[in-house]
């Protein structure tokens, strides 16, 4: 009698403990069957039509076929700054962020990155009658300004890089267009984009930037993103990726959406059956 109460009491003291865990996105999106997707619009790999609500792009594309494939829902429920995501995913606002992301040795301690789907080259961008600029260590100057969303990795590229250049910070909800306007506007001098991003704005804007023939300033692989320590969730999201890059459907995607796009290489290059 004497050993079962000691251990009822000692299940009692546990209990607590076992009561006050934190249920992980991976236990959540399998107990549901569903994963809620936070995201931050970026052309063209994501769009939202303003009258219809409706998405479109290479990330939405990319996230359909996730789910077809784990036979789950996907629910596209919050958008996010690029500099708020981590804390969102934290608190467990949603489960996955989903729109592609560039990795940085400090987002590292607060999240769980996929696998790269895109590969995205930086180039620099300024006004068509500014021509100040020989080669890149021009950028890194007190009487250059370049435009940096506050806390988001922009802010990382140019202090890690051109640390005499002045920073001109926009708030955490701005988007790539607002980078791009500060330029055109005189508030800021150069713009670091990939060429589909710039692409895309550049088209619905009547000032043209111009690209400086300079080598790539920045090159990231695009990856989408979870909560630290969420390795079983992003393994399982990794696992669809790799069979969409080996497969090409990636790659259709990618080519549906804008003829930059650069998608990773296939795990295999030939026929090894011949």
């Amino acid at each position: 009698m004497k050993i079962i109460l000691t251990l009822f009491f000692l299940a009692l003291s546990a209990f607590p403990a076992f009561a006050g865990e934190k249920e992980s996105a991976y236990d959540r999106v399998m107990r549901t069957g569903t994963i809620r997707c936070g995201y931050g619009i970026s052309p063209p790999v994501l769009m939202k039509d303003i009258n219809t609500g409706e998405f479109s792009g290479m990330d939405y594309e990319v996230w359909e076929a996730v789910a077809r494939e784990l036979d789950i829902k996907i629910e596209w429920i919050e958008s996010s700054g690029w500099s708020t995501f981590p804390e969102d995913l934290r608190q467990g606002k949603y489960d996955a962020y989903c729109s592609t992301i560039w990795m940085t040795p400090a987002r590292t301690k607060f999240l769980s990155a996929t696998i790269p789907v895109t590969y995205n080259i930086l180039n620099a961008y300024v006004r068509p009658d500014d021509n100040r600029f020989k080669n890149p260590d021009d950028f890194n100057s007190e009487t250059v300004t370049a435009p940096v969303v506050e806390g988001d990795i922009t802010e990382h590229m140019v202090k890690s890089r051109f640390e005499n250049t002045k920073l001109y910070a926009l708030p955490s909800n701005s988007n790539w267009g607002d980078l791009y306007l500060s330029v055109i506007t005189k508030k800021a001098d150069v713009f670091f984009a990939d060429s589909a991003s710039f692409e895309s704005i550049s088209s619905s804007n009547t000032v043209k930037l111009k690209k400086l023939d300079f080598p790539p300033i920045y090159t990231f692989g695009a990856r989408y993103s979870m909560a630290s320590g969420e390795v079983v969730f992003r393994d399982m999201v990794d696992v669809v990726l790799q069979s969409m890059i080996d497969d090409g459907r990636l790659a259709k995607m990618a080519a549906k959406t804008s003829p930059h796009i650069i998608v990773p290489d296939k795990n295999f290059t030939k026929d090894t059956n011949k």
